[in-house]
């Protein structure tokens, strides 16, 4: 999970770098025309990058204050990190299963729910297996 937060942070930190730059240059008068592309690109990076920055603050709040638990059950559903990035309701889930997701395969839990909606939860910043993960899910919530 260390890695995951300190490359996050590294990047946040370069971007704030180079908003810096170009926003600088601008009022300055030393950014060329041809790349004042930037300026849009990054106001809409700048969005994107709190979002990144408050995942990170609840990576780390959960690190910190909840003895490093990333998945759990909360009485009535399922979170991965915090309620707002991912939560299922127990009564809604139908099934667990094993999957790949992303473009190099990264292991994950496939959350089926009655909708017919899938939801995966990462397992790569996970110290378990998946196997324990999904026989804990299991068990949990009588799958």
């Amino acid at each position: 999970m260390w890695p995951f937060l300190t490359l996050l942070l590294l990047v946040m930190g370069g971007y704030v770098y180079l908003t810096a730059y170009v926003i600088i240059s601008d009022i300055h008068g030393t950014l060329p025309p041809e790349k004042k592309i930037w300026l849009p690109i990054l106001a809409f990076g700048f969005i994107g990058g709190i979002v990144l920055l408050r995942l990170w603050f609840a990576a780390i709040r959960q690190l910190l204050f909840q003895k490093g638990a990333a998945l759990w059950i909360n009485g009535t559903a399922v979170v991965f990190l915090t309620p707002w990035y991912f939560s299922v309701d127990c009564e809604d889930i139908i099934s667990l299963s094993e999957t790949t997701y992303g473009p190099l395969g990264a292991k994950g839990v496939a959350v089926r729910t009655r909708n017919g909606v899938a939801k995966v939860v990462p397992l790569g910043p996970l110290a378990e297996s998946s196997a324990v993960i999904m026989r804990k899910l299991q068990d949990e919530l009588k799958l």
